[in-house]
């Protein structure tokens, strides 16, 4: 049986990296050699240090990712948070579910089988019954640990670590998990609901992005408190039906796997919508490079160690 009370955990300090030094300037003194130097690729028109080269927060993708590609991290677990921040992660990306006494916990799949020791539908069970499973591995004789409450994570985590919370519809079509609810879009519904009173209760707002790829959730968010930073989540579809959808529900950004982001025109069209920008799959520096090329926001991927080096790089013009 697992343990409800998290283990004392010590803050972790991280500072994010910042831009170089200022591109030179014409001076009207300048002799005949100082303009030839002004010539190369350090003119002010190519420097690679400029300030435009904003650093964007990087979030670790459900912690240190999730259960594929022999990652020895349990997703959405305190330890793969924590180790996330380690790595130099500015925050994590988690995802709630909700148990049968409307208790947050933070797991990707409506149903216990694939990250559990345990089956069957969270929204099914109690969190006096969560008590009896465990969150594990890729391989699920790893990493065991409890299955963590939203609010056992924000307790674990330094006051500074920003929070990106996904209110989770289906991520099975047509799932048989809803509980009491009718469909996917009253069950996400209801976790927005949920988030907004916690965000409210533990004085969040600042440090907080709710999101759903479920229209109906964010748009409830916006309902009940459009203070909060909220954003559509995308993976395909045609651009304008997304942008559509996006400023129907009233969100702040668009959430975007990283894939979207070849077509240069995706990014425009946000960002003429008032759409601000963030993105998610990032794995490799060709990604990272494609990406920063748009200035998101946000970065959030399954490998905070490998990426965080690279978006350093670029920013400082490597």
């Amino acid at each position: 049986m697992s343990a409800r009370v998290p283990p004392v955990l010590s803050a972790i300090v991280f500072a994010a990296a910042c831009g170089g030094d200022a591109p030179p300037t014409d001076d009207d003194s300048a002799t005949a050699d100082d303009d030839t130097a002004l010539d190369d690729d350090t003119t002010p028109a190519d420097d690679d240090t400029s300030p435009a080269r904003k650093r964007p927060r990087v979030l670790g993708h459900r912690g240190m990712g999730s259960n594929d590609g022999g990652n020895p991290h349990a997703e959405n677990s305190l330890g793969s948070f924590l180790a996330a921040l380690q790595a130099g992660a500015d925050g994590v990306e988690l995802d709630v579910q909700l148990t049968s006494d409307a208790v947050m916990v933070v797991a990707h799949d409506e149903e216990l089988d694939r990250t559990t020791t345990c089956t069957g539908c969270f929204i099914d069970r109690t969190l006096a019954e969560l008590d009896a499973c465990e969150a594990h591995a890729e391989d699920p004789t790893q990493d065991l640990q409890p299955i963590p409450t939203l609010e056992e994570v924000v307790d674990a985590l330094p006051v500074d670590a920003f929070l990106e919370i996904e209110a989770k519809g289906f991520d099975v079509p047509g799932s048989s998990c809803r509980g009491p609810y009718a469909d996917e879009a009253a069950v996400a519904a209801a976790k927005a609901e949920a988030l907004v009173a916690f965000v409210d209760e533990r004085g969040l707002l600042d440090r907080v992005h709710l999101t759903s790829f479920v229209p109906e959730a964010v748009a409830r968010v916006e309902d009940l408190a459009p203070e909060i930073d909220t954003g559509l989540l995308w993976y395909t579809g045609v651009v304008d039906d997304m942008v559509t959808l996006a400023l129907d529900a009233g969100v702040d950004a668009m959430d975007v796997h990283q894939a979207v982001l070849y077509a240069d025109t995706t990014a425009e069209a946000f960002a003429l919508a008032g759409l601000r920008l963030w993105t998610w799959g990032v794995v490799t520096e060709a990604d990272v490079d494609r990406v920063l090329a748009h200035q998101p926001e946000e970065i959030i991927t399954d490998h905070p160690d490998t990426v965080i080096p690279w978006v350093d790089a670029w920013v400082q013009g490597g």
